[in-house]
């Protein structure tokens, strides 16, 4: 035992490093990549973020936390960033399946709205409040989906037929004290799906709800399902699976004029062959994302635009190892569309499930998403100013390591001084040495040792920005010295 404990000290006090670093570094890098911010993801566990919402100069991001064994029962609520860093400063919600799927806020005070049965040490089911310093409950009990204020109520959408003791099916009214009923509310009656508000918007005075129910109140309105609501001057467009707008023939898509139902073309030019998830209005110009093929009778993949009297596609479309799908849709203030989702392709041009259209072609944002092992998906952007903030299911973005929310902004360029470095050096039962390789850059380089400085043996070659590796010690070595240098 003795002469173990002296061994880890000695290699403790012994271990150096030496570190190569030179121009013939090969650096897997595509262009714009720099623009990628790498010190912008959440630390910890993988996260799936849902919504991103503004407040101020503050960016909430909400979701939840997956660990090695999937979805966690506690999870961070939102994360808040101020420009520069991430805090956690509303502590956890927990209990169950635990989701975050939306923010809102009223007044000084922050909702959290999802699925989960405690806000800290309170007992929350589905909605709690954080007033700055502490969390409490509001009366609400079920899942809430979809939080939107007009600066007076928040307006709740989800599942749900109770809150603080007044009757709602699916939306209530929030006026910071007291809840309130609207109307009967939005549901259906038949066993099949559970009813649910799964958007809501607010346009002067007007509160728009999407999701899937066959009544508003005792009213027919049939909303199998709703993804995306789109509000331009007097038109409200929705956009999902619906093929029917009050009585009127819509394949997907439709548009409300504050009098009469419409659809975006008519006869075989009717809408969408496909699933809709996202609208962008530009004056009279809509863009539609989604998974489909057709727009009438022109083939689009997946992206089309809709000028006030025709279909047209943006170039040919996103393309991927299935069908290519549009997830989410913003213009960017360079007057140019973003769009993110599930492509490898969009118009002959390779781009990893993010790009932009400058109204002629499309352009990557460097090397866009990826993923160890999961789908690679866009699923939410918001812009501010020059930054385009993107959420979905991807471990990285360009060179920049990321939990499923990625940074870009064409202006800064976030590359960072070319450092190697080891770090967590330990002996290991069995003589074993661990330690873990960090690089600024994908590069590839040799891990390579020595016992005496004057012989080098390569242990491992390999190109991860962060890697965890092992190497036998015999008991007789006092000293082993580690180095890692990037080679061609």
């Amino acid at each position: 035992m003795k002469k173990t404990s002296r061994s880890i000290l000695a290699l403790a006090r012994s271990f150096s490093l030496g570190l190569v670093v030179s121009s013939a570094c090969s650096l897997v890098a595509a262009p714009g990549d720099s623009h990628w911010d790498r010190q912008f993801g959440l630390s910890g566990t993988a996260n799936r973020v849902f919504a991103l919402r503004f407040q101020g100069d503050q960016l909430y991001a909400s979701g939840y936390a997956v660990g090695t064994g999937g979805l966690l029962t506690t999870n961070t609520s939102v994360e808040i960033f101020d420009g520069t860093n991430w805090s956690s400063a509303l502590g956890e919600v927990s209990g169950g399946v635990c989701v975050v799927y939306d923010v809102g806020f009223l007044g000084n005070d922050i909702y959290v709205a999802g699925v989960f049965a405690r806000a800290g040490e309170v007992t929350a089911r589905g909605l709690a409040k954080w007033d700055g310093s502490d969390w409490s409950s509001i009366g609400f009990a079920g899942v809430a989906l979809a939080l939107v204020s007009d600066g007076t109520n928040l307006y709740v959408g989800g599942s749900f037929t109770n809150a603080g003791g007044v009757l709602n099916t699916n939306i209530a009214r929030f006026d910071g004290t007291n809840w309130h009923a609207l109307g009967s509310g939005l549901g259906y009656y038949s066993g099949f799906i559970t009813p649910s508000v799964n958007v809501l918007e607010l346009h002067n005075g007007q509160l728009y709800a999407g999701g899937t129910f066959t009544n508003a109140g005792n009213i027919a309105a049939t909303n199998v399902a709703v993804n995306a609501i789109a509000v331009f001057g007097n038109n409200v467009y929705l956009g999902g699976t619906f093929t029917n707008a009050g009585g009127v023939t819509a394949n997907r898509i439709a548009v409300w004029d504050g009098f009469s139902w419409s659809s975006l073309g008519t006869g075989s030019a009717n809408g969408l062959n496909g699933t809709v998830f996202a609208i962008e209005v530009n004056g009279s110009d809509v863009y539609v994302g989604g998974s489909f093929m057709n727009a009438g009778t022109t083939v689009v993949r997946g992206i089309a635009k809709w000028d006030g009297a025709n279909w047209s596609g943006l170039g040919s479309g996103a393309t991927g190892t299935g069908t290519g799908e549009i997830r989410a849709l913003s213009f960017g203030n360079d007057g140019k569309l973003y769009c993110c989702g599930r492509f490898t392709n969009i118009s002959g041009i390779n781009a990893s499930s993010i790009a932009r259209w400058d109204g002629t072609t499309w352009e990557t944002l460097g090397s866009g998403f990826f993923a160890d092992s999961a789908i690679v998906r866009g699923t939410e952007l918001v812009i501010r100013g020059d930054d385009v903030f993107a959420v979905g299911t991807f471990s990285a973005a360009g060179l920049a390591d990321s939990s499923g929310i990625a940074r870009w902004n064409e202006t800064i360029d976030f590359t960072p001084p070319f450092t190697m470095n080891f770090s967590r050096a330990r002996l290991l039962p069995g003589n074993q040495f661990k330690s873990r390789l960090n690089c600024t850059e994908r590069t590839t380089y040799v891990i390579e040792s020595s016992d005496d400085l004057q012989t080098w043996t390569p242990l491992l070659t390999n190109s991860a920005m962060q890697l965890d590796f092992t190497n036998a010690v015999s008991p007789s070595v006092n000293r082993r010295v580690l180095r890692a240098r990037g080679i061609p």
